[in-house]
């Protein structure tokens, strides 16, 4: 069956369905769907985090690219870096590119199986790995303010010196999936029924009712996601992304030249 003609066939999920998410075998709820961007930067790997205050994207080498294309122009936009928080023993740090005008992102997921799109408030949220710090410590400190470009540095600086004294540890690494936090998620009303994490329309959520929930079912029961490849989404996790977005790399130790 056809993507539209399950949709069509199903008009309480037209109706009401915004985006959804199913189970991974680590219990992380994921966007079954590849087709996902951030103001036209593509993302195949989205995964709900209810606890994070806002989004937080992953940073690869097309990724990085693209940021310094698309937003290097200090007259419209400002970079901000801050330090992360969380779990992980080493966290790793953000940057944030924020449009200077009262401008907005959008943001698309599913375009191949249940459109959606939304518009955010101008910042777009980046994980950084080691690799990534480095080289926007490298080519784009220009874009940095002073206590921005000392963050990167006491992180690689901290890096340098863990990688030496454990050259078998793996830390600072690259994640490759994006965090959906409450920046988009917190207008929607969520529903959780069996593996399937649902967004519907806040005011509406009085209307779900078992044909609905019913018709949520069929989702994962149905033939259009058969060929879909969930080993693909089995290692999406959350080693050090906090909601509350604090610095922790402070600005002391030593000093930038």
């Amino acid at each position: 069956m056809k993507d539209i003609e399950f949709y069509e066939k199903n008009p309480k999920i037209k109706q009401y369905v915004q985006f959804f998410g199913f189970s991974s075998p680590k219990k992380r709820y994921f966007i079954p769907s590849k087709k996902n961007y951030f103001d036209g930067i593509q993302f195949p790997f989205c995964m709900f985090d209810t606890g994070c205050r806002s989004h937080l994207l992953p940073m690869d080498n097309n990724v990085r690219t693209t940021i310094f294309t698309k937003y290097s122009d200090k007259s419209l936009f400002e970079w901000n870096v801050t330090g992360g928080k969380g779990v992980a023993a080493v966290q790793s740090p953000k940057l944030s590119i924020e449009k200077r005008s009262s401008g907005k992102f959008s943001v698309e997921f599913s375009n191949d199986i249940l459109p959606f799109c939304m518009e955010i408030d101008g910042i777009l949220k980046f994980h950084l790995a080691f690799e990534d710090a480095e080289y926007i410590l490298d080519n784009g400190k220009s874009l940095l303010s002073k206590k921005s470009a000392q963050i990167l540095f006491n992180f690689l600086e901290m890096i340098k010196y863990l990688k030496d004294k454990y050259p078998k540890s793996s830390i600072a690494q690259r994640r490759n999936h994006v965090l959906i936090g409450q920046d988009i998620i917190g207008e929607f009303s969520l529903v959780q029924t069996g593996k399937i994490f649902v967004a519907v329309r806040g005011k509406e959520y009085v209307n779900i009712d078992s044909e609905l929930e019913s018709s949520l079912t069929l989702i994962g029961k149905n033939s259009i996601f058969s060929n879909f490849n969930h080993n693909e989404f089995e290692n999406l996790e959350d080693d050090d992304h906090n909601p509350e977005d604090e610095e922790i790399f402070e600005d002391d130790g030593d000093d930038l030249d």
